[in-house]
């Protein structure tokens, strides 16, 4: 699932002033779109004023078109962005037995989360591919009407080695320590 902005040059039939970082003040139509990700695949695309940005404009015509889909066509897994990681999404995937997995902004409550799970030394970290290691806990932010698993992914974050400072004499009392890890 993703939103386009696209802003309109000129005068086009539904074209509003809506958000939009680039353009700011431009006319524009939000295009809600679905995906097959694997295949690059179009399932639909709709075209709304430029006010109706936000991913819940495009939520009604997201469940019509998975209702027109026979049971074994449906996309086993819905995925999207921050913005479609809301409670009306993830519960009606919920309600359809839908499998789901949605990016989430880093409200105070993901933060705090992240930072007991990273910081707590029985965590269980599970080696992903291209460096990533993940683990997965309980959440249930202010405005969830249940607690859902939430997962958290880390990898080491890139370090540029320092060479000491020439002109600085080095003290002989002086050593070296490892440096704990840092994750992204």
């Amino acid at each position: 699932m993703y939103m386009t902005v696209k802003p309109i040059y000129g005068h086009q039939e539904g074209a509003e002033i809506g958000y939009n970082p680039h353009k700011p003040g431009r006319p524009s139509h939000a295009l809600p779109s679905w995906f097959v990700r694997g295949l690059r695949l179009v399932l639909d695309v709709e075209v709304h004023p430029g006010k109706a940005h936000a991913p819940r404009h495009g939520t009604p015509a997201l469940w019509a078109l998975w209702d027109r889909l026979p049971k074994e066509c449906r996309p086993w897994l819905a995925c999207g962005d921050a913005a479609f990681g809301n409670e009306g999404l993830m519960s009606e995937c919920e309600r359809r037995a839908q499998q789901y997995l949605f990016r989430l902004r880093q409200s105070p409550g993901v933060k705090r989360l992240i930072h007991s799970v990273i910081g707590a030394t029985t965590t269980r970290w599970t080696k992903m591919t291209r460096g990533w290691s993940a683990t997965d806990s309980k959440l249930r932010l202010m405005g969830w009407t249940i607690a859902r698993r939430v997962l958290v992914l880390r990898r080491l974050k890139q370090r540029r080695l320092e060479e000491p400072d020439p002109s600085v004499p080095a003290l002989p009392w002086t050593e070296v320590l490892a440096v704990a890890p840092e994750y992204e």
